[in-house]
């Protein structure tokens, strides 16, 4: 068809575009599209409160540190006084003529002092987000060191701790980590009841390292799970809300994740993951608990 004339062109293009818009209708009807339609809002909209909630609970994380760093220097600011007073009237003492077993003495609460000092320095730092300072470590000596500290608090309540019998090297600030321990292991055994069992190992996947540390304890409660690791939350008699908070904000350092649950044979559950190194010797998936110290 021969379109020479202006009119007949947009008398063409109209028809054809209502044809067109016909067919559509007749192929898909508008409750289609509505529905498609449909489905994309609700997407969004679940896209959208999906992000709110992230939103929230990084502000209320930044918040939470926000409240530790603070803490930590008010607390590095109350107790450096007395420590450097109590090292003074140390050093005074030490100068004096007194007996061998006395010179003993001042000589180790010196040294008491001395590391006192530093893990006040060092845990300052954790909370104002001091650089870390990595190295590869072996986790089971770490653990084990740990373990041997608290001999008397596991003797005093007769409770055994299992940890894993392989070697696994991670990259982590060995001092901070060993916090981390203190502060978990501490804990399982102020909840723990006598005669009983907390158990500690390890199982690598690709990059990281997944450790468990889990106790016969009457478990979490609901409120304990959802402020467990809030600063000064606890539910120990004479404990500050310090300990768990400064360990979530290490692992966090690391670039890890620390969590806890309860266990389904009851009793608590504490779990992180670490960057993983490598392990000793051929490759290792798990370390199985089959040392006990009690």
């Amino acid at each position: 068809m021969l379109l020479s004339q202006p009119e007949h062109v947009f008398e063409y293009v109209f028809r054809s575009t209502v044809h067109r818009l016909r067919y559509c209708k007749q192929q898909y009807p508008v409750p289609v599209f509505q529905s498609l339609y449909g489905e994309q809002n609700r997407s969004d909209r679940s896209l959208d409160a999906r992000l709110q909630t992230q939103a929230k609970q990084l502000q209320e994380q930044q918040e939470k540190l926000k409240i530790l760093e603070t803490a930590l220097h008010c607390l590095e600011h109350q107790l450096r006084t007395p420590l450097a007073m109590i090292q003074l009237q140390a050093d005074l003492l030490e100068h004096q003529n007194l007996p061998a077993q006395l010179n003993s003495n001042i000589h180790h609460i010196k040294a008491t002092i001395d590391s006192l000092q530093v893990s006040l320095k060092r845990l300052t730092q954790c909370g104002l987000g001091g650089a870390l300072q990595r190295q590869s470590c072996d986790l089971r000596s770490l653990v084990q060191g740990v373990v041997d500290e608290l001999t008397p608090a596991l003797a005093e309540k007769q409770i055994s701790c299992c940890i894993g019998a392989e070697s696994c090297w991670v990259m982590i600030d060995e001092w901070q980590i060993r916090q981390v321990f203190q502060n978990i292991l501490n804990n399982a055994i102020a909840f723990s009841p006598t005669g009983s069992r907390i158990d500690c190992h390890w199982t690598s996947f690709q990059q990281e390292v997944v450790i468990q540390i889990g106790d016969q304890g009457p478990g979490l409660s609901l409120e304990d799970l959802q402020r467990i690791f809030k600063p000064f939350y606890s539910k120990r008699s004479g404990g500050t809300g310090l300990g768990l908070a400064i360990a979530h904000k290490i692992v966090l350092d690391h670039q890890g994740s620390l969590w806890a649950e309860n266990l389904p044979t009851g009793g608590a559950q504490f779990s992180l993951v670490l960057p993983f190194l490598k392990s000793s010797g051929s490759q290792i998936s798990s370390g199985e608990a089959d040392s006990s110290y009690s």
